[in-house]
């Protein structure tokens, strides 16, 4: 996300402080080549389908979103060539969450899509969000999808799909000790999703490193039991 400021104090009744919009955004390969294309024409298919449709039903979120289908500025991922492998942090629904063992979700059911359209089998993989852009940077996968955010350090190696979705990024924190303005914020410990937009927040915003969590999960049960003061994170 770029440019995120604190926007004051959350609306009544509403226990967050709430920040500006920021694109989210997937890496897609460079334009011009056949994945690129065929993505775009998976995308648009199905946004005027069954993707349009449950994106009206269950988003009501305010920082851009996208599809990240990602692909290193200098090559192509060193996989299978009849199969189109994609990269995900399965904690995010509904785009990417384990049911079971299985990965599912928005972002798997667009991906499948392009797979079928390229004749290709797909295969999807469950990582650490930090580990996501750099397993398509590796040539680990060829494609990303997990409510990535569009920075200007990221473009330098990775492309973005078009925006479908919107989301936000809100400060969670215990009624007892409310966190309302960015100056509440400084000198206190602030849960993140390591490598989450977040992160960056905290980091050029309040001045301080954040507390670094696997997931967001984690970042708020550290809340809970006592380990941090607030948690910032996508909803």
């Amino acid at each position: 996300m770029t440019n995120a400021i604190l926007r004051g104090k959350p609306d009544a009744g509403n226990p967050h402080v709430r920040f500006d919009e920021g694109e989210v955004a997937s890496a897609k390969p460079r334009r011009g080549s056949l994945l690129y294309k065929n993505l775009m024409m998976a995308l648009t298919k199905s946004r005027t389908k069954a993707l349009a449709k449950s994106l009206t039903k269950t988003l009501t979120k305010n920082l851009m979103m996208a599809l990240a289908a990602a692909a290193t500025l200098c090559g192509c991922a060193k996989n299978d060539a009849n199969t189109l492998k994609m990269i995900t942090e399965a904690t995010f629904p509904p785009y990417e969450f384990l049911r079971g063992q299985e990965i599912v979700g928005i972002d798997v059911e667009i991906c499948k899509a392009v797979a079928a359209k390229m004749g290709k089998t797909f295969a999807v993989e469950n990582v650490d969000f930090d580990s996501v852009i750099p397993s398509v940077m590796s040539g680990k996968a060829d494609i990303a999808a997990a409510g990535i955010t569009v920075t200007e350090d990221r473009k330098k190696n990775v492309d973005f799909s078009d925006v479908y979705a919107k989301t936000e990024i809100v400060l969670i924190y215990k009624k007892s000790a409310p966190l309302l303005t960015a100056a509440d914020c400084k000198g206190k410990r602030i849960g993140v999703q390591g490598g989450n937009t977040a992160e960056t927040i905290v980091i050029e915003q309040f001045k301080q490193e954040p507390e670094r969590f696997r997931s967001a999960a984690e970042a708020c049960a550290a809340l809970k039991a006592g380990r941090c003061d607030g948690v910032l994170v996508d909803v």
